[in-house]
């Protein structure tokens, strides 16, 4: 009976860590893992793969304030972003965006953003009314860095 207790007792240790190891390979675990280093008090999560890459866009909030996070499959980091607002856009970005032929598209979200290759910079979610979906980036000074056609909003 003693030995069956702790045969029952190291069976249960080694099937829990096979369950965390196989958690691990999935999106799901490295979510976990993501938030586990870079937002450990992140609440509201939600991830989705972006269609057609090896990306999944991570959204929480941490400190109240609404994040994403755009990793790879291995866990590898493209891009961050915390939404702001208006008012603390630069006057000259808030002044290209204003001149951009989407100013007049519906604003999903604006935050500042950040890229191992761009740096710091200032994202606009914006949609039309028939529902296409457009992202824009701007640095501080107003310059236009790119604009992605049919992405998935940060939400």
């Amino acid at each position: 009976m003693k030995y069956s207790i702790i045969s029952i007792l190291v069976l249960l240790l080694f099937t829990t860590a096979i369950q965390a190891q196989n958690l691990d390979e999935t999106e799901e675990g490295l979510v976990i893992n993501y938030l586990r280093d870079a937002s450990p008090g992140a609440e509201d999560v939600t991830w989705m793969r972006v269609e057609g890459t090896d990306r999944i866009r991570i959204s929480f909030v941490d400190d109240d304030v609404k994040e994403y996070a755009l990793v790879n499959t291995e866990g590898v980091e493209f891009e961050t972003g915390s939404l702001i607002d208006e008012d603390d856009i630069p006057g000259p970005t808030d002044a290209a965006f204003h001149d951009s032929k989407y100013s007049e598209w519906d604003v999903l979200g604006i935050y500042i953003s950040e890229t191992p290759r761009q740096g710091e910079m200032y994202r606009f979610d914006v949609s039309n009314s028939k529902g296409e979906l457009v992202t824009l980036y701007f640095n501080e000074l107003g310059e236009s860095i790119t604009v992605k056609h049919n992405v998935n909003p940060a939400k």
